[in-house]
């Protein structure tokens, strides 16, 4: 179901505005800028299914850069504070 390369996705919702915000993850810049007549059906239905729920104004889609840090909280409590204390 679903379409190579895809990581993830958050939905961040703002609820005193009802504004929206879909993030998708992918592995690669190129999977993300992908057309979407590349992407299997399963995938595009999931994307219609959002799409149909979804009222007001859509940005174009764009494409950045991630960073992550996976850590573990305390190591990156402590990487926070070495960099205070420098």
């Amino acid at each position: 179901m679903y379409a190579q390369g895809y990581s993830g996705a958050l939905n961040l919702t703002d609820s005193s505005t009802g504004n929206a915000l879909m993030i998708v993850l992918w592995q690669t810049q190129m999977q993300a800028q992908r057309a979407l007549s590349e992407y299997k059906p399963a995938f595009l239905k999931a994307l219609a299914n959002i799409a149909a729920i979804s009222t007001g104004t859509r940005n174009p889609i764009s494409t950045w850069n991630v960073n992550c840090d996976d850590r573990s909280p305390a190591a990156s409590i402590a990487a926070l504070a070495a960099v205070g204390a420098a």
